[in-house]
């Protein structure tokens, strides 16, 4: 019986989103069109397409990282969503210096593999790759819609490292599986 009011209750409050309005934690209802809101669809967005590279990458090493980044962006929506005066934060372990920390280290291990870039590149090559390709451009985006959150209320300085760093280490996963696909960085030239 409990599960069916909660049922009904969910369902109910599902069209009250019809009002252009959602609910945020700590903060209660907030306009659709609130920048905290952009923030959450673009990092959601972001996690969508990581969860669609993963499901067509095979290296294990790569899936393993890219599960631990969606992992971290579930926090990362939590983070962006509690005042930095809350005192639910310090409850809960959010994104910190740990967090950026784990993706400059990834990032240093595979960029240590590769050839360094003496011009731009196309955003192409296997489908793992230009899958992560997408995922980097996708993070740019969530770095952006940040940004401007930032110029509204304070964010947690590591959230946006974590973004920044994120999009430079999907592009180094990028060429990591082209290199090991056997598929050469192609040169952007200005003709």
């Amino acid at each position: 019986m409990l599960c069916r009011i909660q049922r009904f209750l969910s369902l109910k409050r599902g069209h009250e989103g019809n009002s252009g309005r959602t609910e945020i934690i700590g903060r209660g209802g907030i306009r659709k069109t609130d920048q905290l809101v952009e923030v959450l669809g673009e990092a959601d967005e972001l996690n969508s397409f990581i969860g669609l590279a993963s499901s067509l990458i095979n290296d294990v090493e790569v899936k393993n990282i890219l599960h631990k980044v969606q992992s971290d962006i579930f926090v990362l929506c939590t983070d962006v969503q509690l005042p930095l005066s809350s005192e639910r934060r310090k409850e809960l372990k959010l994104i910190g210096e740990d967090n950026v920390r784990f993706i400059e280290d990834e990032l240093k291990l595979y960029e240590q593999q590769l050839e360094p870039l003496k011009s731009f590149i196309y955003p192409s090559g296997c489908l793992e790759a230009s899958i992560l390709h997408v995922c980097r451009t996708v993070c740019r985006r969530v770095e952006r819609a940040l940004a401007r959150l930032a110029l509204e209320q304070p964010i947690n300085k590591y959230v946006y490292q974590y973004v920044n760093r994120l999009s430079d280490l999907f592009f180094v996963l990028a060429r990591y599986l082209n290199k090991k696909a056997g598929v050469k960085d192609e040169a952007w030239r200005l003709h």
